[in-house]
């Protein structure tokens, strides 16, 4: 996928700086299902992947205005066994 990780450095305290990454994505709204709910504005309410276009993609954003970051079951594996904090997991909805 289109990733780039920005460094940044974050005051955790204490005047003590630690190293971040941002992630940064091109949002990927066309890999959305037509059966997707949508506001007024077009943007996501339910979002429904569109399995045939999603499978080729591990992490992506569906909209540059959301906070939410889709991964593969087998990313979300890897950060759970690899025991990273901060992150809650959701199912997203599939249609084929």
């Amino acid at each position: 996928d289109e990733l780039d990780w920005i460094p940044l450095k974050v005051d955790v305290g204490s005047g003590r700086l630690e190293q971040y990454q941002l992630l940064q994505a091109k949002p990927k709204p066309d890999l959305l299902h037509r059966s997707t709910v949508r506001s007024p504005s077009g943007l996501p309410i339910k979002a429904v992947l569109d399995s045939a276009r999603a499978k080729e993609h591990r992490v992506f954003l569906l909209t540059m205005e959301g906070v939410a970051i889709i991964v593969a079951d087998e990313v979300k594996k890897k950060i759970t066994t690899a025991k990273l904090s901060g992150m809650e997991f959701h199912r997203v909805l599939a249609a084929g």
